[in-house]
């Protein structure tokens, strides 16, 4: 799925390894690397994935070996490698950094290539419908 490829330099992702996003906390924090739109930009990526593909495996993932992403605020919620968060800090970071022009293109080149759309791209405001800060789906 391109909408959960991020362009990065190989340490930022090596430094990232399996750790969960925030700011504290021996998390990762996207903008580490002098760039802090990222943090807007990771967390609708995740609000993506986390929606895109809910309910495609069902519970305890597929023949495949993968299940849906979960989104969580205990970094220590590990289930099975398909959680992430932290999802307060996901929601904070979606509404202080605005869309980028670069998302904003992403998003209309991959629309024009049959892909669909981010739709926490077009509408950030989305994530605070679906979850609220403890996590909770509605």
């Amino acid at each position: 799925d391109p909408f959960i490829i991020r362009p990065t330099i190989s340490k930022e992702n090596s430094d990232r390894g399996n750790s969960f996003y925030g700011s504290s906390g021996g998390a990762w924090d996207p903008a580490s690397y002098g760039y802090e739109a990222a943090r807007g930009e990771s967390a609708r990526i995740m609000f993506y994935t986390a929606t895109a593909y809910y309910g495609t495996c069902g519970t305890g993932g597929s023949s495949n070996g993968n299940a849906p992403l979960e989104l969580s605020n205990n970094p220590n919620d590990n289930k099975d490698d398909h959680t992430m968060g932290t999802l307060k800090e996901l929601l904070l970071w979606n509404a202080k950094y605005p869309v980028t022009e670069m998302e904003k293109q992403i998003n209309n080149y991959l629309s024009t290539q049959g892909y669909g759309r981010n739709p926490f791209v077009d509408h950030p405001e989305y994530a605070n419908q679906i979850w609220d800060s403890n996590g909770i789906r509605s």
